[in-house]
């Protein structure tokens, strides 16, 4: 899944951390499409997921000194994109209490489009938002990022064999939601 190779990575940063701040763009021009499909799958809004991916990427900044170079930036990446997404919804859910993410699906366009029959993808979507986030994040870092179940298991800090039950459980009832 990294763009960059890892020693390459672990060059950027150290001379990001040295005061090349600019060098920051070449991380962000690396990641920023995973990260914005994450938000929006997760979101299912493109201009959410575009907010997102800016904190993010900012909140990457702001914390590299933090990041452990013995683990794939992606990881670290990743990891923050998912509590900054968490959280986003956690205020959403405050704000607009009884609003349904359904109404939000209508928003999103993805890259997809072209592949599948509109319903279809609309079916899928409704369903996949209709996940609980920690479901629905393992199956679109698995499925839609490519990630393996080692890197799931890494940002999420679970076990390799929780992150398979959970996902495994989340494409059964993803499945089973779409043919309702």
């Amino acid at each position: 899944m990294a763009s960059i190779e890892r020693e390459r990575e672990n060059s950027l940063i150290e001379e990001i951390l040295a005061g090349r701040r600019e060098k920051f763009a070449l991380l962000v021009e690396a990641y920023k499409i995973p990260i914005f499909n994450l938000a929006l799958r997760m979101t299912g809004n493109v201009e959410e997921a575009y907010d997102l991916s800016q904190d993010t990427f900012l909140k990457a900044y702001k914390n590299l000194g933090k990041y452990r170079r013995e683990k794939p930036f992606f990881t670290y990446l990743y990891t923050i994109a998912l509590n900054t997404i968490r959280n986003a919804r956690k205020r959403e859910k405050v704000r607009h209490r009884g609003e349904e993410a359904v109404s939000k699906e209508g928003q999103a366009s993805d890259p997809e489009q072209d592949l599948l029959k509109k319903e279809e993808k609309k079916k899928l979507q409704i369903a996949l938002l209709s996940l609980p986030e920690e479901d629905r994040a393992c199956v679109i870092l698995k499925f839609y990022q490519g990630l393996t179940f080692e890197e799931i298991a890494d940002i999420f800090g679970m076990s390799l064999s929780a992150v398979k039950m959970r996902t495994y459980r989340a494409l059964k009832r993803l499945k089973e939601r779409v043919e309702e």
